[in-house]
């Protein structure tokens, strides 16, 4: 239940009531090494002022990281203009074959234009990042079956 009063424990608001400008909320997180996925979910609530005016206020949330190995890559997860209707929901996502090695960020931002907003906010709760590493017994039969296909190509020669 979403509250018009502050944020309740573990909720956290982007924006300022009456000033424009832009509000981030960054979570850094680490995937515990290997290669393998990462699912990313976060409640949201996209609530617009009473006397906001165009142009329109942007919410976006973007995942980032930076491989042990070098380079990095930065993905936009959700882009959400805010359009005076309420929005909002549960937003999950997974972003596979990743280097669970690297730093990963995830930021939240709301960018409320240059007109001066009067309580444009979004509330977020529940943000979690999970990650997945093949399990051993997988990588296992992956070996098996090159080991069997080597032997096959042996034995034709």
């Amino acid at each position: 239940t979403w509250s018009n009063t502050g944020p309740t424990p573990g909720e956290a608001w982007l924006g300022a009531p009456g000033a424009n400008g832009s509000s981030t909320l960054d979570q850094d997180f680490f995937g515990g090494g290997g290669f393998g996925s990462v699912t990313l979910s976060f409640d949201w609530n996209f609530v617009n002022g009473p006397g906001d005016q165009p142009p329109p206020d942007e919410f976006t949330a973007t995942l980032s990281y930076t491989s042990e190995y070098g380079g990095g890559q930065s993905t936009t997860l959700l882009s959400v203009l805010d359009s005076n209707n309420p929005q909002g929901g549960t937003f999950t996502t997974t972003v596979k074959h990743i280097d669970l090695a690297a730093v990963m960020n995830i930021s939240f931002m709301l960018d409320e234009g240059v007109q001066q907003s009067t309580g444009t906010r979004v509330e977020l709760d529940n943000v979690s990042a999970t990650s997945a590493i093949p399990a051993p017994a997988t990588l296992a039969l992956f070996g098996l079956a090159l080991t069997g296909l080597g032997w096959s190509r042996r034995r034709k020669a």
